[in-house]
């Protein structure tokens, strides 16, 4: 009896994890490719009205252009560039150069890394607790 138990489990498991990974990997692909879409026209839009750091936009569209193929490496550049000049960027007056940056363009690419970083820990949270799940449910104690 416990052995039938055990199989019905197995055989759920198996195809629960396939409609999960499927419907996972249209949402991923979908907020991903917004994402990109969205930070190419910002990019586009305002590439040259961040002084403060220039490269902000150039990131964007960089970023948007690659979309879900964006690798670690652009990932964390664009941290460095707008994490760099966080504490002194202001949004009020273009003509002071330093410390100017559109707002909606420093924003969406701050909002944007924080998005990432965060929907990557969430991430493995849930691979790590759907792992601990499945071992428990499939574990042999035979």
């Amino acid at each position: 009896m416990a052995r039938g138990v055990k199989n019905v489990a197995h055989n759920f498991n198996k195809h629960v994890s396939t409609v999960y990974k499927t419907i996972g990997q249209i949402i991923f692909t979908l907020i991903w490719s917004s994402l990109s879409i969205a930070a190419l026209c910002v990019g586009l839009e305002r590439q040259s009205q961040c002084p403060i750091q220039t490269k902000i936009p150039i990131w964007l569209i960089v970023y948007g252009a690659f979309g879900v193929f964006t690798s670690v490496f652009t990932i964390i550049t664009g941290s460095v560039w707008v994490f760099k000049v966080k504490s002194s960027v202001q949004f009020t007056d273009p003509t002071i150069l330093n410390t100017y940056c559109e707002k909606h363009t420093f924003n969406f690419a701050f909002g944007l890394i924080l998005f990432m970083y965060s929907s990557t820990g969430l991430f493995c949270c849930c691979v790590c607790c759907l792992g601990c799940l499945f071992a428990f449910v499939l574990h042999d104690d035979d």
